[in-house]
């Protein structure tokens, strides 16, 4: 019995550090949300999204939805966020977070994106980074990891 539990742990903080450090692994949960969205429709997709045990929230790893005007619309970590406009949030380093989010989705279609950021555990700075992806015509959704 000891040793099952013992493997079972190991096991359980191994796969959270991987989906907390891949790009691909952030990348791929990006597109498996987006199509999920495009499948089930915006209000389905964001009530799974804001379930911090449901299918699109793996460890660390949680999906936002922002709209372009900045408010939230989804949000797997902190619903408390739902609704409020961010537009105006700094990073540690000074950058226009979620500008910068909304500008790679908007003139890109979809990208990467650096900053620092308050890490939930440590409560220090950390580097992170986001992909996110337009959706529709007035949003992006994204997840990011800590370096």
């Amino acid at each position: 019995m000891f040793n099952f539990l013992k493997i079972s742990i190991i096991t359980m903080f191994v796969s959270m550090s991987v989906y907390a450090t891949s790009d691909a692994v952030v990348n791929k949960l990006v597109n498996e949300a987006t199509q999920y969205c495009k499948d089930m429709g915006e209000t389905q997709c964001f009530k799974v999204f804001n379930d911090k045990n449901g299918k699109f929230t793996k460890g660390a790893l949680y999906i936002f939805v922002i709209r372009y005007d900045g408010v939230i619309r989804a949000h797997g970590s902190n619903v408390k966020l739902i609704g409020k406009n961010l537009m105006k949030v700094k990073d540690a380093a000074g950058n226009m977070l979620i500008q910068e989010l909304i500008s790679i989705a908007k003139n890109k279609g979809e990208g990467w994106f650096d900053y620092k950021w308050s890490h939930p555990k440590t409560k220090k700075t950390a580097p992170k980074r986001s992909f996110v992806k337009a959706i529709g015509n007035n949003s992006l959704i994204g997840s990011g990891y800590y370096k």
